[in-house]
């Protein structure tokens, strides 16, 4: 058991805001897959450690979390052992429907509980818990896609709610929206649409103008100052966040000045980055959630295995989500920025030292959680390392946006 460890992965609405998180069982093995021998074992770990040993609010703060169940807990041979309120029960699709199961579900509707359909791929399949489950999830990978409108009409006319699962692109991400569907999963959020020749607007400009300048190695803290200073929401927030208790100052700081000397020349790259990439407009808020979880991985990653310049980690994080923030090709963005050759070759091609920590965290937020980390770290350290940046975000983020 002690093996078995949780991970999350963001489910948005259609404004692209998260509302919820699956909490995800993964087992570690050679092959980077969930290896899940007892489903019953694996749902009862994710429980007991999500609730009595971490806390379903340091992990899912004020969202809802989605819980795989298996058919013991459906059909009420293992009780469920939390409220209805800020759980949604999943039904796995290899569960077989039968009377009991059938049973089980509408008791469980009865409690109260909110139940959702995983991994759906037709309407026949799932015909008989259509009137007491409230959410399917409809598997794009499995899915044809001229018969999407179809299954899309059909749940629709059962006022159920719709979730697209594995959302891999913004294509995927776009026809999903147009069919009307309220939830998306997946990974598209990372990969950004890309217009052959566009134009890059304004507000991007300055951000990466900005950025440039940050990353510059002939940059000084006087040049640092000057873009802190030409905007006064941009100084508050900076004077906030070293105020924060990550910095653990005895007396709060007043000044510019006094924040670049207690926070370092290369964190204060990082944190301008993270306020600038803020400002970005009409891009989804987890993406800095995503960053900053990346960087804080990176970082504490390097440091448990001795990597020398941990800061450069937490960079690496940091700017990995450039691409889907601007709208460009990572490669496109590296040729207008000045960093190291080794930063540059870990974000294009997760090469080198930075490029595996980096490529690895990346595996983890995706629930991959393989072999990569297991030669260097131990697995009980990861968690407590991913657990512990979640924390940190949260820390970070309610500083920042205030």
């Amino acid at each position: 058991m002690s093996e078995l460890l949780i991970a999350r992965q963001p489910i948005f609405n259609r404004s692209l805001e998260v509302v919820a998180y699956e909490l995800l069982y993964r087992s570690t093995g050679s092959t980077g897959q969930a290896k899940v021998i007892d489903g019953d074992l694996a749902t009862t770990q994710v429980i007991v450690d999500t609730f009595s040993e971490i806390g379903l609010e340091s992990i899912v703060g004020n969202k809802i979390a989605f819980i795989n169940m298996t058919r013991n807990f459906l059909v009420g041979k293992i009780a469920i052992p939390f409220a209805p309120n800020q759980v949604i029960l999943e039904i796995l699709e290899d569960i077989v429907i039968d009377k009991p199961l059938i049973l089980g579900i509408e008791k469980l509707d009865q409690q109260g509980f909110t139940l959702a359909l995983d991994d759906v791929i037709s309407a026949i399949q799932i015909e008989p818990l259509l009137n007491v489950t409230a959410i399917v999830k409809i598997d794009l990978m499995q899915v044809d896609r001229q018969l999407l409108p179809a299954l899309v009409s059909h749940y629709k006319q059962h006022g159920l709610k719709l979730l697209a699962e594995k959302v891999e692109t913004s294509q995927d991400y776009d026809l999903c929206h147009r069919l009307g569907f309220e939830l998306f999963q997946g990974y598209f959020l990372c990969k950004p649409k890309v217009i052959i020749s566009q134009r890059m607007d304004s507000s991007r400009l300055v951000l990466l103008r900005s950025l440039a300048k940050l990353q510059d190695p002939e940059a000084t803290f006087e040049s640092l100052e000057e873009i802190i200073e030409m905007d006064v929401n941009l100084g508050y927030k900076l004077l906030k966040l070293v105020n924060s208790a990550y910095y653990y100052m005895p007396t709060e700081i007043s000044s510019i000045r006094q924040a670049i000397a207690i926070i370092g020349f290369e964190q204060l790259r990082g944190w301008i980055s993270l306020l600038l990439m803020m400002a970005v407009q009409n891009k989804p808020h987890e993406l800095t959630v995503i960053a900053l979880q990346r960087a804080r991985m990176c970082e504490q990653i390097a440091k448990a295995t001795h990597q020398t310049g941990p800061e450069t980690y937490f960079l690496a994080g940091l700017l990995s989500i450039l691409d889907a923030l601007m709208d460009v090709p990572m490669i496109e963005i590296m040729n207008k920025l000045t960093l190291a050759p080794e930063l540059v070759d870990g974000l294009l091609n997760h090469k080198g030292k930075i490029g595996r920590i980096l490529e690895s965290v990346i595996l983890y937020e995706q629930g991959n959680l393989g072999a990569i980390f297991t030669t260097d770290i131990q697995t009980a350290t990861i968690q407590k390392i991913y657990l512990d940046s979640i924390t940190w975000v949260n820390e970070i983020l309610s500083k920042v946006r205030a």
